[in-house]
């Protein structure tokens, strides 16, 4: 009897480890495999927010996002103080999103072309972990739980065969900065 006990407590004990690891460590570790899959194809800099081009099929095997969408994108690293991220809304597209992403998958911020007035900028203050924003701005502040995280724009293109328009939109997208907060 207490052989059997003890095996069920150890059998009980195993899947408690085995939970608590895969439901608190996985999704940093995924969040890694995946930056560094990307950073072997784009050479990531942390902080640099780059435009991607759109899908097509001859480049990409299995396209990763929807094939209307432009995306920009950045890893970001919080460690060194909270960023402002500053972007005119882009005029081509159909729709226009911000969101960033913690180290640990959880989405810690969506902004979209709705929440920001009309023919003004988006200007959006990221701030990490015990770091405090300013009382008042005049921008939208993002509190983002992990010191690691990714944030990812997305603009949907109004007519993908129109590679006027696409280019035009991308660089559109382009002109979106990322630096320090002052």
């Amino acid at each position: 009897m207490n052989r059997t006990l003890a095996l069920v407590l150890y059998g009980i004990g195993l899947a408690l480890i085995s939970h608590f690891a895969i439901v608190f460590a996985a999704p940093y570790l995924a969040t890694d495999v995946v930056i560094a899959r990307i950073d072997k194809v784009r050479a990531l800099t942390p902080n640099e927010l780059r435009v991607a081009p759109p899908t097509s099929p001859p480049r990409d095997l299995v396209p990763m996002g929807n094939a209307d969408t432009i995306t920009a994108s950045s890893w970001l690293d919080l460690r060194q103080g909270p960023l402002l991220f500053e972007a005119p809304l882009p005029r081509r597209g159909e729709y226009w999103s911000v969101s960033i992403f913690a180290h640990d998958s959880d989405t810690d911020f969506i902004m979209s072309d709705r929440d920001v007035q009309a023919g003004e900028p988006a200007r959006v203050l990221i701030y990490g972990p015990g770091q405090v924003p300013p009382i008042q701005s005049d921008a939208i502040i993002a509190r983002v739980s992990t010191e690691r995280a990714f944030l990812l724009v997305r603009a949907i293109m109004r007519d993908r065969n129109d590679n006027a328009d696409v280019e035009a939109l991308s660089a559109e997208l382009r002109q979106a900065t990322l630096r320090p907060a002052p």
